[in-house]
């Protein structure tokens, strides 16, 4: 989890956040161990093995984006994040599908190697890309970043129960996102003309992220995610 440089940050995204909200019946409570402006991974007092490196924080992944938050990155992300999803399209083609923006089979495979190799946060040869090289390091879609990101903390201040809380809250949210994505593929493709790929990515999205605005509640989402979502 990396922070944006607009505010302090929310520990959802927007989207999400609304769901869940719903769902306990009042915000979540911050993690005030999990410096992302200042990684506190990245501090000298972290023995050696640990440490995260300052370039790169835990930012060695590559995200799965789904159709909708990549509609919304592209609709009302900022400047720099939506130039991060198109140089993304532009130089992996094979990263898109009806379902979103994928990490390639290289990539998978290069982030088990680093996590065998005990080196998460900080082998530099998988970078994500939507990571921003100013303020310390910021992220390019914190808005609309996927459920892996949004609840990966490296600290937790109620220790092993809200590791577990946030593990948890990643498996409901990464359900909602296969389901709510097909949803809206299927929507998109079965309902309108296919266009030719090249002409898609953008627009394609764009339509995800409306579709999905509908579903700012629970009770819209599950009935579009379907028997999967157990909230």
């Amino acid at each position: 989890m990396l922070a944006s440089a607009s505010t302090s940050p929310p520990m959802l995204p927007p989207l999400y956040g609304r769901w869940i909200s719903d769902l306990l019946g009042g915000p979540l409570p911050e993690e005030q161990a999990a410096t992302c402006s200042d990684c506190v991974q990245c501090q000298s007092h972290v023995p050696e093995g640990y440490r995260f490196a300052d370039a790169t924080k835990c930012c060695t992944y590559v995200p799965a984006l789904p159709n909708f938050l990549v509609g919304g990155g592209l609709k009302a992300g900022s400047l720099a994040g939506r130039e991060r999803l198109l140089r993304r399209m532009a130089a992996q083609p094979d990263s898109i599908t009806p379902h979103g923006l994928d990490a390639t089979d290289d990539e998978r495979d290069r982030y088990r190697d680093i996590l065998a190799a005990e080196q998460f946060g900080r082998d530099p040869s998988l970078f994500c890309p939507y990571y921003l090289a100013e303020a310390g390091g910021l992220c390019g879609v914190w808005r609309n970043r996927n459920g892996i990101c949004a609840t990966w903390y490296c600290k937790h201040d109620r220790g092993a129960r809200g590791q577990r809380f946030w593990q948890a809250l990643e498996v409901l949210l990464t359900a909602v996102e296969r389901e709510l994505s097909h949803w809206c593929a299927c929507t998109i493709l079965l309902k309108r003309p296919r266009r030719p790929r090249a002409a898609r990515p953008r627009g394609a999205g764009g339509r995800a992220a409306r579709a999905t605005s509908s579903a700012a509640a629970p009770s819209s989402s599950k009935r579009s995610a379907g028997p999967k979502y157990r909230p």
